[in-house]
């Protein structure tokens, strides 16, 4: 878990149903110990994030790399849950990568991103941005944030429609082809039924007049 310039991982715990497990720390890897056979097993992982957020005149943001290309494990059902320290109303947040299109707001402002299934590799980055009054103690930078993550919506919302129309352009062509292969077969069949047709009538008549000829 490499946090990002500036903040820090405190506190990290692993837990199985309560039970806490043992917890061995190699500069920004964190190895989660259970004896076991190959299974598959669901555990808890709690940590603080120290400044993790940024303030700005606008909002104040929290945007974190949970995963990236350096994971080795597999994630079989990942959810990750915001929450403001109070109700929010002004929010704004996007996943980036595996975590496109998986953020759900709540009432309260807290933000729910559900990924589900994350493989090895994968890169996820989530974005969240709250009313800068709820954190009165943070202080501001310089500058707004609110347009920057509403850009990068605009983007991804482009990038999503250009995708679903060429799907649309790809299965049309694949519609025509799949029909033209279709017409292709059916035509053969039916030169191949002529044919046969033909065939067996030459075959009767020659037959017949065989039957003739020796009667």
């Amino acid at each position: 878990m490499q946090p990002k310039r500036g903040a820090s991982i405190e506190g990290f715990k692993a837990s199985e149903k309560g039970k806490e497990l043992r917890i061995e720390k190699h500069n920004t890897e964190y190895r989660v110990h259970r004896k076991g056979d190959s299974e598959v097993i669901v555990f808890d992982l709690q940590y603080t994030i120290r400044n993790g957020m940024e303030k700005y005149a606008d909002g104040a943001q929290f945007y974190w790399p949970f995963f990236d290309r350096r994971n080795e494990t597999d994630y079989g059902n990942m959810t990750i849950t915001i929450v403001p320290l109070s109700p929010a109303s002004d929010v704004m947040f996007i996943g980036y990568d595996s975590a496109e299109e998986t953020g759900k707001v709540q009432p309260d402002g807290t933000v729910i991103f559900s990924l589900g299934e994350v493989r090895a590799g994968d890169n996820g980055d989530i974005r969240v941005v709250y009313e800068p009054s709820l954190f009165p103690a943070m202080t501001a930078v310089d500058g707004d944030i609110r347009s920057a993550v509403k850009k990068d919506q605009e983007i991804a919302a482009m990038l999503r429609q250009e995708f679903i129309e060429n799907q649309k352009v790809m299965g049309t062509v694949g519609g025509v082809s799949v029909a033209a292969g279709i017409l292709g077969v059916g035509l053969i069949g039916f030169f191949a039924n002529v044919r046969r047709k033909n065939m067996s009538r030459k075959r009767t008549i020659k037959w017949n007049r065989m039957v003739s000829t020796f009667q």
